[in-house]
């Protein structure tokens, strides 16, 4: 008579932490679908400090999702909140080079614990970044349809640039950049709108618009900035019927003699184009 077979032990289902809001607890993600491949190495990645790059990836912003490049949009808030106390965030960050993020990245009102550093990145939907805290937003070469960022406030680094590419109204309304907001090689687009609308953004360090393309107006009425850079002159300012009034600057870098500045002051929207400017 042959002993029976032991049955395989089965690990316990982790209990949920009743303390924590749907979405801060890594399960909340595997009871909606299974983490894939893909997004179990961007936890990897990030408990350790390192860049996440999908499997076989040429080095391009993406076209399409596939399994190896897909990450859901909601991973990352709970890794930029710090992930939880068995899938911590090394303080280098949350780092995502040529990821498809579908859904919606929300951070209304959030204060993320470490900074995103999302390049060449493909983001499904307009992410939601207002009243939000970070220590650095880096989306350089990133596709985006557009950036709900009012109230935002970035200790570091704002960097829309490098072939980022806005295809609807970046808002950063009342935002506060304590480093520098860079747009150089950025293409901002809204035909009949706002491109970059920027109504009361302070900036500490300099603004750079070089070689940006905008399609659509800029929006800088009673902005602040330490420096403002727009080295190739009316061409980072295309489109004209931009908002300047009221923006102050301590100092340029880029054309300064008074005849292109002057022609730079008639590319505002007509309706300032008044003799008490």
């Amino acid at each position: 008579m042959t002993a029976p077979k032991a049955k395989p032990r089965v690990a316990p289902k982790p209990k949920r932490p009743a303390n924590l809001a749907h979405g801060r607890w890594l399960g909340d993600f595997e009871e909606e679908q299974p983490l894939s491949a893909a997004e179990t190495a961007l936890v990897f990645a990030c408990a350790r400090g390192m860049d996440w790059i999908p499997d076989g990836w040429n080095g391009k912003r993406p076209e399409e999702a596939t399994p190896a490049n897909s990450i859901r949009a909601g991973l990352i808030r709970f890794l930029l909140l710090g992930g939880d106390e068995d899938h911590p965030v090394h303080e280098r960050g949350v780092m995502l080079l040529g990821a498809w993020i579908s859904g919606k990245l929300t951070l209304y009102q959030a204060s993320a614990s470490v900074r995103l550093l999302a390049q060449k990145c493909h983001f499904t939907e307009v992410p939601e970044f207002m009243k939000a805290i970070l220590p650095e937003l880096v989306l350089s070469g990133s596709l985006c349809p557009g950036m709900d960022a009012d109230g935002l406030v970035v200790a570091g680094v704002l960097a829309l640039d490098e072939g980022f590419h806005a295809k609807g109204e970046v808002r950063l309304l009342g935002a506060l950049i304590g480093g520098e907001f860079t747009c150089s090689g950025g293409r901002f687009e809204n035909s009949g709108g706002r491109a970059l609308n920027a109504d009361e953004l302070k900036v500490a360090g300099g603004l750079f618009l070089r070689g940006a393309k905008v399609q659509g107006l800029i929006d800088l009425s009673v902005a602040k900035v330490g420096t403002l850079c727009d080295g190739f002159g009316p061409a980072s300012w295309q489109g004209g019927r931009h908002f300047l009034d009221g923006f102050h600057y301590d100092r340029i870098i880029g054309f300064t003699d008074a005849a292109r500045r002057i022609e730079w002051l008639k590319l505002q929207d007509v309706r300032h184009l008044t003799t008490d400017f």
